[in-house]
Formats: structure tokens, sequence, C-alpha cells
């Protein structure tokens, strides 16, 4: 069978180390070159202005030489914390925190150590030098070999880490599937194509769940190109994997009606329910209600998945075993961590705000999802009797259509930015991981990046997270 191949260790990440890698010695070696110059020749044009004070040995002088070294440590420190500030916001897409905070910090102590050793060993060998381009010469020459002796240990130090955290962390098992069932919301494109190919490799019958109401908005004819493209990735997938058990299911996710149509639709087919991924979604577009009068962040990436989560989750207790739980799982985004919830938003009361910000409103969709995650999994574990684990995760920077309806700046960024994003099958791996991996068995209410779990703190925040659960409009477990 063409999915026996999983049934083994998969190097799903190494694929992903090798394009990435590529795209990041690009950008390493461009931001070198860039701020190489600003490094080494910020010390010889401040040094020329000092020059003056060159020949007077006092301690006014010696004062004057430490101020500037500090100085001159602070400007080279300043251009390259600007530097890892963008490289820290666009690569903890793929990297933990504490790798990063690891590296920055060797990587500074090598900065000052070889500014004030340029600058100190130029100051003691300045009497040997017959005149001041002599000196100014040697001055540039070891700057330069002194940064690039510090640019190639941190350069090292990284490539070691990089190498450990994907080849010896991330290397993802998947067992065949053979006889399970699964939902996957947004399986025609993007990540979630990806994951609905892998899981009919594994031998599963999937159902994909379309999500019309997203390319509604601003699409009129967005139906039909839906139901068009549904078909296309079902026959894409079919001719990929032949004996693939697929079928697809067109359901507004913004509209409670629509969502309640389709559980009650799965539900009488006695089906079992083995995994639930809500991964479809909508990105920083304008600013709409939906029928329900939700807003539209709120109402598809959070209220319409867990709706349905909470629809089909007796179909998913009755579907697992108390040796394999049943999962749901919700992609969220590392953009969690600057949203803040508005309980306003997710009732249908809520006015429309007087300064609206898209990008507010979808990273306040991601952290409802994250928060949501973590009060369905506390109270499934406190009912003990449920044979269900959910779990959250952000797939990465993945260039996928979700972009498409953004609006300004995305679209630019993305065009600036978008080579190093990951590929929407590199970022259906932490998915698949999560839905998949044996070691995540009987695991609820975590977050992963990079299929690394990290920590996250809601414990204060249960009255949020309880708001957020009862928003549905349905009663507690």
């Amino acid at each position: 069978m063409r999915s026996e191949k999983f049934s083994t260790h998969v190097a799903l990440i190494p694929k992903f180390f090798l394009s990435f890698l590529s795209r990041f010695l690009f950008f390493l070696v461009f931001f070198s070159f860039s701020f190489s110059f600003l490094f080494c020749f910020s010390f010889p044009f401040l040094f020329c202005f000092s020059f003056p004070f060159l020949f007077s040995f006092s301690f006014p002088f010696f004062l004057f030489s430490l101020v500037f070294s500090f100085f001159s440590c602070f400007l080279s420190f300043f251009f390259y914390f600007l530097f890892f500030t963008f490289f820290f916001f666009v690569f903890s897409f793929f990297f933990s925190r504490l790798f990063f905070l690891s590296f920055f910090l060797v990587f500074s102590f090598f900065l000052f150590f070889s500014s004030f050793l340029s600058f100190f060993l130029s100051r003691l060998f300045f009497l040997s030098f017959s005149s001041f381009l002599s000196f100014l010469f040697f001055f540039l020459v070891f700057s330069f070999f002194s940064f690039l002796f510090s640019r190639l240990f941190a350069f090292f130090f990284l490539l070691f880490s990089f190498l450990f955290y994907f080849f010896f962390i991330n290397l993802l098992t998947l067992p065949p599937q053979h006889g399970r069932v699964a939902i996957v919301t947004g399986g025609s494109s993007g990540i979630g194509f990806h994951v609905t190919k892998t899981l009919c490799e594994l031998g599963m019958h999937v159902i994909i769940v379309d999500y019309t109401g997203c390319t509604s908005l601003l699409d009129n004819n967005a139906a039909s190109s839906n139901k068009k493209n549904l078909d296309l990735s079902i026959k894409s997938i079919k001719k990929q994997v032949p004996d693939a058990v697929l079928e697809g299911y067109e359901v507004d996710l913004s509209s409670m009606k629509s969502v309640h149509k389709f559980a009650h639709d799965f539900k009488s087919r006695r089906l079992p329910l083995h995994i639930l991924v809500n991964n479809a979604g909508v990105m920083h577009i304008p600013y709409k209600k939906s029928l329900d009068g939700i807003e539209k962040h709120i109402a598809i990436n959070f209220m319409g998945h867990f709706l349905l989560t909470i629809l089909l989750l007796p179909v998913l207790n009755v579907s697992g075993t108390n040796q394999l739980f049943a999962r749901v799982v919700n992609v969220s985004s590392s953009t969690h961590r600057v949203g803040n919830i508005d309980l306003t938003t997710f009732t249908s009361k809520g006015a429309k705000p007087t300064r609206y910000s898209p990008y507010a409103a979808y990273a306040q969709s991601k952290l409802a999802i994250i928060m949501g995650t973590y009060e369905l999994a506390r109270r499934l574990k406190a009912a003990k009797c449920f044979r269900v684990t959910v779990n959250s995760l952000h797939p990465g920077l993945v260039d996928s259509n979700l972009h498409s309806k953004a609006i300004f700046p995305a679209p630019l960024l993305r065009r600036l930015i978008g080579r190093f994003y990951k590929s929407p099958s590199q970022g259906a791996d932490t998915v698949l991981y999560v839905a998949l991996s044996p070691d995540l068995e009987k695991q609820s209410g975590g977050y992963y990046e990079n299929s690394i779990k990290h920590i996250i703190y809601l414990s204060i925040y249960l009255s949020i997270c309880l708001s957020i659960y009862l928003s549905t409009c349905l009663k507690p477990l």
C-alpha cells in the first residue's frame, strides 16, 4: 500500500531544513555585508573625529578614549539590535525563543569583545606607526578580522543549533491510519490541502469542509469558484493517491446555521470521527459582520470552528478509546501574542469599533482559539469521561492563499519577505505532528510551535476563557 512508507520515521522537517537553509544563508550573507560596513567603518570615522586628542596622553584623553570606546560599541550594538529585532520577528515563526535569546547573547558578547579589542590594541600600538594613515589602515584591517571572527563563531553556533533543533528533535513518526476518519476544514488549499493529502496517504477517510463564507467576502462569484476549487483539489489528491477515500462539503463557517446543518448531516451518517483539524480561516480582511452579526475574523476563525467542535464532541468521544484518544487540532498563530480580547466582538450586539484594525482583529481571533482550546481541554479533563484531546498550534509563517484577501500592507510585506516563508507542505508538518504523533497521546490543552510545546500561562485568565467558551451560546459540559 502507498501509505506503508509512512509507518516508520519520516523526516518531514529536514525537507524544510534544506529549502529554508538556502533562504536563510541568502538572508544572512546580505545583512552581513550591509552591517559589516556599518560595524567596521563606524570606529575609524569616529576615531578621525578624535584625532586631535591623540597626542594628549593625559587623564582627560584616557577618559575620552574610554567614553569613545563605549560609544563605539553602543553604536555597533544599536545597529545590530535593529537587525536582530527584525530578524527575531521574522524568524521567531520558526525557532524557539530560548534558542534566539542564546544566539543573540553570544553574538552580542563577541561584538563587544571585538570592539574593545580593536580599539585598545590600536591605542596600545599607536606609537609604533609612522603616520596616521598607517594606523588607520591597521585599525580597519583589525576591525574587519575581529568582526569576521565573531561572525564565523556566531554562524557556526547558529548552524550547530539549527542542525540539532531540526534533525534531533523534530523527526516525526506517522503511523498508518487505516479505517479512521478525519475532518479537515479548509482542506482544499494551502496547509489544509497537504494535511488532507498526507492523511489520505496514511489510509484515512478524509472529509474536506470548504468554507464558502470566506471568499465570498469580496467576490460575488465565490460560491461557484469554491465548488470548482474543491472539486479540483479532490481530483488532484485522488490522482496522487489513487486509493484515497475523500469527499468534500461546502460550509459557511461564519454562519452558525450552516455549521449546525453540516454537523447534523455528518451525525446522520453514523460515521466515527477520530481527528478534527480546524484549519480554515481568514486574515486581515476589511470589517464585515456575519449573518449572525459577529465580526468576520471571530466568526470564521474561532466561533464557527469552536461550535463545530462542540457539536461533534459526542462523536469524537465515542470514536476515541482508552488507548487511542480522538484529537481536535486547532490551527492558531503566533500573532496571538499581540492579541487583546474584546468580549463585545463575540456577540451580535457588538458595534463597529471607531478605529478598526484587521491586524488586531486577526490577532484577537487567534488568541481566542488558544484560550478556547485551554478552557475546553480543562473541562474535558475535569469530566474524566471524555476520550478526546484538544490542542492548538502555530504552523509557521506560510506562503498560502490566506494572504489573498489581506489588505495593505500585508501583500507588500509578502512580496518583500515572501521568499523566507514556509511552503504550505512545510507548514503542514506541525499540524500532522499534533494530529498524529504518538508522543502527544492523551496530551491536551497544549500550544505547539514547530512541533515544540510552548507554555502559555492562561490559568490567571480563567474568567475570560470561560466567557469565550460560553460565547457559542451552548450549555457548558
